[in-house]
């Protein structure tokens, strides 16, 4: 089961819109998911809370299975799954970041 961080459907339409036009900051590959590129993710949350990753067609995952699998994996949760992006959300934790 996954940990919501988000209040509601408003807040989570929010994070989707402010993301929608910018530029992946992720690509998954044929290469699949492999630790150093997970813990890149890891990094990106703790430094920027969202995280919009893009599916390459060689992939071995969907959107979807690849959105569930980050969840619980990295303590996040996914906000929004267009097409073949994913948007993962986890707020920084007290005392860390800006």
């Amino acid at each position: 089961m996954s940990v919501r961080y988000t209040k509601d459907g408003k807040e989570r339409k929010l994070l989707r819109g402010k993301f929608q036009n910018l530029p992946a900051t992720f690509r998954l590959g044929r290469r699949g998911l492999e630790e150093q590129w997970l813990a890149a993710v890891d990094d990106a949350l703790a430094a920027r809370e969202t995280v919009k990753i893009r599916i390459g067609k060689n992939a071995e995952m969907a959107a979807s299975e690849l959105g569930t699998y980050l969840e619980e994996r990295l303590r996040s949760e996914v906000v929004g799954i267009i097409g073949s992006h994913v948007l993962l959300y986890r707020p920084q934790e007290e005392g860390s970041g800006s």
